[in-house]
């Protein structure tokens, strides 16, 4: 059983390089706000499939069944892929060997950024998402904690935040279009710095699902804005010679320091409960996760020339 979960991990892992690099290659910087949209839009419209409707088929008919069914819209997904693919070759992508895997796409980043703009965009990357990353894992305990019922989490809360979602992504296509990575980039974070402090105020007050759902909603449209914002600004740096290896890294830095703030984020709630109490324990808790969206926005606001060097060395 581990065996057949690390392999699908792995696989996946590889699809999801494979479509990032084939997204990067297939149209320009100026463009890559609306394919982005598209993209998450096909991401989110995956999870209610693999998730929900997933749960709902296997609730009325057997697990089995449930994964042979995923396992053809699988099979279906890949003939698709195969007949509408436009893929052109690429000359500049490099063939690496193993020894080149890692040092030549970092010693490009380097060159094309130099070491100190490159350090300042790796710390923006590090920390643009930390807001979002920190405190989603204490999302359900909080609804739970609150006093709201799976149903109405599964049904209400989770069904608003997917439409709010998808909405926001292609608002994010639009801003970067229309205002481009630097205004976007400042306008999301800011959106998700405001809409995690709305949750703050919901943990002080009674339990209310209608509240509750216009700031889930709300989140979850500056999240969607953020996520189309932030996969056209890692886009924007990576080379189109390394383009699948760069971009996977960026990705990976995006999520380390997240994922390790994220592991501790049951500690933090239990740390303000004992120092203020149980619904301003809540309260201190997204004040903070909101406080960690400040530094990248300072780095981003300050370093407005970098973004013009972005697009002058993509």
């Amino acid at each position: 059983m581990h065996f057949f979960a690390l392999n699908i991990a792995f696989a996946g892992s590889i699809q999801d390089i494979a479509i990032d690099a084939y997204r990067i290659e297939s149209a320009k910087l100026e463009d890559q706000g609306n394919l982005t949209a598209g993209y998450q839009f096909g991401y989110r419209i995956a999870i209610l499939v693999g998730s929900s409707f997933a749960l709902i088929y296997a609730e009325n008919f057997s697990w089995s069944l449930t994964y042979q069914l995923m396992a053809l819209l699988m099979a279906l997904n890949i003939l698709v892929t195969v007949y509408i693919s436009s893929e052109k070759s690429n000359p500049d992508l490099a063939i690496l060997n193993y020894k080149q895997s890692l040092l030549e796409p970092s010693k490009d980043f380097l060159e094309r950024f130099g070491l100190k703009i490159a350090s300042i965009l790796i710390l923006i990357i590090a920390t643009y998402r930390l807001t979002d990353i920190v405190m989603g894992p204490m999302a359900n305990p909080f609804y739970i904690d609150m006093g709201y019922s799976l149903s109405e989490i599964g049904y209400v809360v989770k069904i608003v935040a997917l439409v709010a979602t998808i909405i926001g992504v292609f608002i994010g296509g639009i801003f970067v279009k229309r205002l481009g990575l630097y205004k976007s980039l400042l306008i999301g974070a800011f959106l998700v710095m405001f809409t995690n402090l709305s949750f703050s105020y919901a943990s002080i007050n009674e339990k209310n699902l209608v509240l509750l759902a216009s700031i889930v909603a709300s989140d979850s449209l500056a999240a969607g804005i953020v996520g189309t914002v932030n996969i056209t600004f890692l886009t924007s740096l990576v080379s189109s010679k390394y383009t699948g290896f760069q971009y996977a890294l960026l990705t990976s830095l995006m999520a380390f320091l997240g994922k390790l703030f994220g592991g501790f984020s049951g500690v933090f709630v239990e740390s303000f409960q004992n120092l203020y109490g149980f619904s301003y324990g809540w309260m201190s808790f997204y004040i903070f996760t909101s406080c960690l969206a400040i530094p990248s926005m300072l780095m981003i606001y300050f370093n407005k020339s970098i973004f013009m060097q972005t697009n002058a060395n993509k």
